[in-house]
């Protein structure tokens, strides 16, 4: 499967992602980048800016079947800031004057968010 999320989509990978599914009686799910993206949008609205293959884990808790449950508290660690996302700096903003309302017009902009 192609995917953005390059963090959980390479050949190197450790052991640890499967020892924690079948030490607690987990059980793996398939998402799509276009559920990664909801749900990376879901955790920037909350302030916390993922890369997308930290999304995964939130994006698999969202997609769960209708009438599916999850007893017990539900953990998603976050593996590290957006900053590692491959697409940070592929766009270019034009500077913006540093006054607070300004700024705060310029991160409220939808432009910016896509």
């Amino acid at each position: 499967m192609d995917t953005e999320a390059y963090g959980i989509a390479c050949p190197v990978n450790s052991y640890r992602g499967v020892r924690a599914i079948t030490g607690n009686e987990g059980r793996a799910l398939t998402v799509d980048d276009a559920a990664m993206h909801r749900a990376q949008a879901e955790l920037a609205g909350q302030g916390l800016w993922v890369e997308l293959s930290f999304a995964a884990g939130l994006a698999g808790l969202r997609t769960l079947p209708d009438g599916e449950t999850i007893e017990g508290p539900v953990v998603c660690v976050t593996t590290s800031s957006g900053f590692k996302d491959a697409r940070v700096g592929d766009r270019h903003l034009a500077p913006v004057d540093p006054s607070w309302e300004n700024v705060r017009t310029r991160l409220r902009a939808e432009d910016i968010r896509s």
